[in-house]
């Protein structure tokens, strides 16, 4: 059993580390969320996480709170800051399925720009993945991580009846 973090501070703005900005056009919406490895790690404190140093191997860290009746058709992975661990690779999914939006994402390069992909990965075979409930983008670190940051663009759809009101 992996262990299991939320991520979620209440605060949202340009200096926070998640949730930094969202665009609504009508009913599709894009979310940037801002993941520090460095950051989850002084948020947590040593209370959660297996070590106040690092981000262990299976941990899986909730960093977006997905409204319900909503569809995420696809997560964009944007590394920013590199991990200088010699190996550090992470999944994005749910609580559903640990690496539904993608896999084995290699965030120790500058370089990587991932993408949920169609006929590939399990919620891409499907354009996404529909929550009838509220739930957690999740991020599951597949290696002992002590650095590195990157950006999640999610791309959304409001099902909710509140999108549909004058």
């Amino acid at each position: 059993m992996s262990a299991s973090y939320d991520y979620l501070p209440a605060s949202v703005g340009s200096g926070s580390n998640t949730r930094i900005s969202a665009s609504f056009a009508g009913k599709v919406f894009m979310v940037r969320v801002y993941v520090s490895v460095a950051a989850i790690l002084a948020a947590d404190g040593g209370s959660s996480l297996a070590s106040s140093t690092q981000i262990t191997a299976a941990e899986d860290i909730g960093v977006y709170a997905i409204p319900k009746n909503t569809i995420v058709r696809r997560v964009r992975t944007n590394v920013i800051t590199a991990s200088t661990d010699t190996t550090a690779t992470i999944d994005i999914g749910d609580d559903d399925d640990d690496d539904g939006f993608d896999s084995a994402v290699d965030i120790t390069s500058d370089s990587t720009n991932a993408i949920t992909i169609d006929g590939t990965d399990a919620y891409g075979t499907t354009g996404g993945n529909f929550y009838s409930s509220n739930d957690t983008l999740d991020v599951l670190f597949n290696n002992d991580t002590t650095n590195g940051v990157f950006n999640l663009v999610i791309m959304c759809y409001d099902l909710s009846d509140a999108a549909y009101d004058d």
